[in-house]
């Protein structure tokens, strides 16, 4: 018990370190320049964007009951316009709750387009989906990596819409902030 506690007293004294010398380079950034050159969390360049979305609706596959639950893979693709103009493509595992109604997928998905102020390329995603039983649904998606122009961007993106059409499509927004190290 006695090295249980020395070694929480050890773990509480590195955090309050790092906390004091944290403090430290953000009071006095001359004083700590050789930690601030190692590592900035300030972005060089920082991009608003906003838009529509449309989407025609994923293919479903692999339809499994679990349980309660549905489980399948859902792939496709979008549109968007705006700030980001261009095409994705996607593909994730997804469960549907019928006694909800409610669907909730995860998605690799690919942007391939242009950023208005800085050019062409591609963004490498991970997205989470969550659709409502009334065809209402929002999408939180984090860009990982970038190519071409785009490369070096990283952030995040929300998407949501009030409706699912009968067709299966659907109209969105979208706003976030993507930014580049």
């Amino acid at each position: 018990m006695h090295t249980t506690r020395n070694r929480l007293i050890a773990a509480i004294g590195a955090v309050m370190a790092t906390t004091a010398l944290t403090i430290t380079s953000l009071a006095s950034p001359a004083a700590a320049a050789p930690l601030i050159m190692t590592r900035t969390a300030r972005p060089a360049a920082v991009y608003e964007v906003a838009g529509q979305v449309t989407d025609p609706g994923p293919a479903y596959s692999d339809i499994t009951p679990d349980g309660a639950l549905i489980r399948f893979m859902a792939s496709g693709g979008s549109h968007w316009s705006g700030a980001l103009e261009g095409d994705t493509t996607y593909r994730g595992p997804g469960v549907f709750d019928p006694a909800t109604g409610n669907a909730d997928i995860l998605l690799n998905e690919t942007f391939t387009g242009t950023l208005a102020s800085l050019g062409a390329g591609r963004l490498d995603c991970i997205d989470f989906l969550h659709q409502n039983a009334d065809g209402s649904g929002a999408l939180e998606l984090w860009v990982i990596r970038g190519s071409g122009q785009l490369q070096g961007l990283h952030g995040h993106i929300h998407f949501s819409w009030s409706a699912t059409n009968p067709d299966g499509s659907v109209d969105g927004t979208f706003q976030g902030i993507l930014y580049r190290l």
